[in-house]
C-alpha cells in the first residue's frame, strides 16, 4: 500500500501492488474505526476518514474471493505522500485447471484495447468555466470570489491543475486558479483568492455527481472538497465552504473552455 494523496486527515488515495490478483474491495482502518474505499482507477482506491487519526491499517477483498489484512500498516495517520507499508499477501487459489491435451491446445486471447479518452474530458491545465445551480458562474473578482454573473468571461475562467497530471478523474487532487494567477483558496469557511499557493488550503478534491468513477468531461456535474471536509457552496451569489451536503448549492457544471472556438472576453 503506498499512499499518494498524504497528510490529509479527511482524505487520502491509496494505490495497491504486489497482490496474486486484483482488489474488488477495500477499507481503511484507522484507530479501530472502518472507511470504505472507491475504486478511483486500476488499482488507486481513495477514502474519506472524516479527520480521523490513530493507527492505520487495511482489509481488501481480492477478485479471486480473498482477504488480505495488513494489519499495523502505519502507527500514526496521517503520513505523508509516498509513505508505504507491506502486507502478508493472500495464498493463491489452487489450480484446478487441466493441462491442455497436445491436441487441444489453449486459444489465445487478445486483451481488449482500452477505449480513448473522450477529447471532450479535461485534463490537468485546461481553462473551465464552473456554472453554479442559480446559472451564474463562479468568478474572482480581485481577491472576492462571488457567483453573481453568467457570463463567460476571464473574470470567470479558472484553470484546472491536477496534482496527478494529465486526464483529471474523479477524487484526483486539484487547484483552480483564476486570471489573477491566484488560486481559490478556503479559509475556515470563507472562498476568496488572495493567495498563489498550492498548499492545503488551495487543494480540493473534484467529485462526480453520482460518485461515479472515472474522468471528468465537460458537462459533467462535480462537487469540489475542501480541506475541512466541507465542499464550496453556492448561496445566492455568495460562494462559501460551510457544509459537507452534497447538494444542488454544492453542484457545479464544468464547461470546458474551447480555445479554437471560443475567446475569453475582458470583464
Amino acid at each position: 500500500a503506498t499512499v499518494l494523496d498524504g497528510m490529509n486527515s479527511w482524505y487520502t488515495k491509496v494505490i495497491f501492488s504486489n497482490l496474486p490478483q486484483g482488489v474488488a474491495a477495500a477499507t481503511l482502518r484507522i484507530a479501530g474505526h472502518g472507511y470504505a474505499m472507491s475504486r478511483v482507477s486500476g488499482a488507486t482506491w481513495s477514502a474519506s476518514p472524516g479527520g480521523a487519526v490513530g493507527a492505520a491499517a487495511f482489509e481488501l477483498s481480492l477478485e479471486g474471493g480473498a482477504v488480505v489484512v495488513i494489519e499495523d500498516c502505519f502507527a500514526t495517520w496521517p503520513v505523508a505522500t509516498g509513505s508505504s507499508c507491506m502486507g502478508a499477501p493472500a495464498a493463491p487459489e489452487p489450480d484446478t485447471t487441466l493441462a491442455p491435451t497436445p491436441e487441444a491446445a489453449p486459444a489465445t486471447t487478445l486483451a481488449p484495447t482500452p477505449a480513448p479518452m473522450p477529447e471532450s474530458c479535461i485534463n490537468s491545465g485546461d481553462v473551465i468555466f464552473l456554472k453554479a445551480h442559480t446559472g451564474k458562474r463562479l468568478t474572482a473578482q480581485g481577491e472576492d470570489v462571488h457567483a453573481t454573473w453568467s457570463n463567460k468571461g476571464a473574470w470567470e475562467a479558472w484553470t484546472l491543475e491536477a496534482d496527478a497530471g494529465g486526464a483529471v478523474m474523479s477524487g484526483d487532487s486539484v487547484f483552480l486558479k483564476a486570471h489573477t494567477g491566484k488560486r481559490l483558496t478556503v479559509q475556515g469557511e470563507a472562498v476568496h483568492a488572495k493567495w498563489a499557493n498550492r498548499g492545503s488550503w488551495e487543494r480540493l478534491v473534484i467529485e462526480a455527481a453520482g460518485d461515479e468513477a472515472g474522468p471528468i468531461c465537460d458537462g459533467d456535474a462535480v462537487y469540489f472538497l475542501a480541506h475541512t471536509g466541507k465542499r464550496i457552496a453556492v448561496q445566492g451569489t455568495e460562494v462559501q465552504a460551510k457544509w459537507d451536503h452534497k447538494g444542488s448549492w454544492q453542484r457545479f457544471i464544468v464547461e470546458r473552455r474551447m480555445a479554437a472556438l471560443e475567446q475569453v472576453s475582458t470583464e
